[in-house]
């Protein structure tokens, strides 16, 4: 089956209407639904059925096969927009918390840099001139 026959359940069309409305890149919605995706493939159900218990066995998984800070943070997200947005559920189902990594607003933050959002609690990096 290619792309223009794919068939789209109406969870997923409806995924990525919020994230169009939204105005998300190509790539963050590709990211997102890859996380709800990889959610649905571990629980071998629908995601939408997915319980607290699941979703932090879910994210033990991912920490065990050793999935990498950057892929398990977005992953999160991803899955944080699903229940909390798509789903409207987000205060009961989105208790994943994200791991410490570098990232570009990190980044600024440690260069100084006026757009940077980030709150206490991260580790401020060393910038050394050379």
């Amino acid at each position: 089956m290619n792309d223009s026959t794919r068939v789209i359940s109406p969870l997923r069309q409806r995924m990525l209407e919020d994230m169009r409305m939204r105005k998300l890149a190509p790539q963050t919605q590709a990211s997102y639904v890859r996380g709800v995706r990889r959610l649905a493939g571990y629980l071998r159900r629908p995601p939408d059925t997915a319980t607290v218990e699941d979703l932090r066995n879910f994210q033990l998984h991912l920490v065990d096969r050793g999935t990498s800070p950057i892929t398990l943070n977005a992953t999160i997200t991803g899955l944080k927009f699903f229940f909390g947005v798509t789903l409207d559920r987000g205060g009961d189902r989105c208790r994943a918390t994200a791991v410490p990594g570098m990232c570009r607003a990190q980044i600024g933050c440690a260069m100084n840099v006026p757009w940077c959002g980030w709150g206490e609690g991260w580790q401020a990096l060393q910038v050394v001139d050379y």
